[in-house]
């Protein structure tokens, strides 16, 4: 009795190969035509390019992600890469524009060095690393400080160099006597 139960439980070789024999079809055409979808729908989505850049940052209050989408810096970028195609703020191509600039987390923060890792996607690869280049570019000129804070920097700098030569001086005086 155990043993008829067992063979009824049991699926012979013969039948698994029937059953392939009659899916024959579907079990080769299946893969085939869900790969050639993949293919065409491949080739119908519109491609995007992506140019990375990894660039040495200052310890500043604001994360980079924050500086580098102002509108200032976006302004000037957006001016070098294609002049008048600024987009209004609070538009969609504004908000595409913004989509298309990427930060990952700061590198090296165990090496005491501030590094960022952007990403900028383009139509083209010429145009991706365009644009990236323009918004750094952009972002560089931010940076430099406004012609007053400039002089007073330089000001600050005069008076630490004579401040060091005179402690220079004076070290040399004590070491001598």
């Amino acid at each position: 009795m155990i043993e008829d139960d067992r063979q009824e439980d049991e699926i012979s070789l013969l039948v698994l190969m029937l059953v392939v024999a009659e899916n024959l079809k579907l079990l080769v055409l299946g893969p085939w035509l869900a790969g050639l979808l993949a293919i065409v729908i491949g080739f119908l989505l519109p491609q995007t390019y992506t140019s990375s850049a990894t660039f040495r940052v200052g310890d500043g209050g604001k994360s980079i992600d924050e500086v580098m989408k102002t509108r200032t810096v976006l302004s000037a970028a957006v001016a070098r890469w294609q002049p008048n195609l600024m987009p209004p703020a609070g538009t969609d191509a504004e908000a595409k524009l913004l989509k298309a600039i990427r930060f990952k987390p700061a590198l090296g923060q165990k090496t005491g060095v501030s590094l960022a890792h952007m990403e900028v996607d383009g139509d083209s690869p010429a145009a991706a690393q365009a644009f990236a280049n323009a918004l750094i570019d952009a972002w560089l000129e931010s940076t430099i400080p406004p012609p007053l804070t400039r002089t007073e920097l330089e000001r600050k700098l005069k008076i630490n160099k004579e401040s060091l030569e005179s402690v220079g001086k004076i070290v040399d005086r004590q070491t001598a006597e």
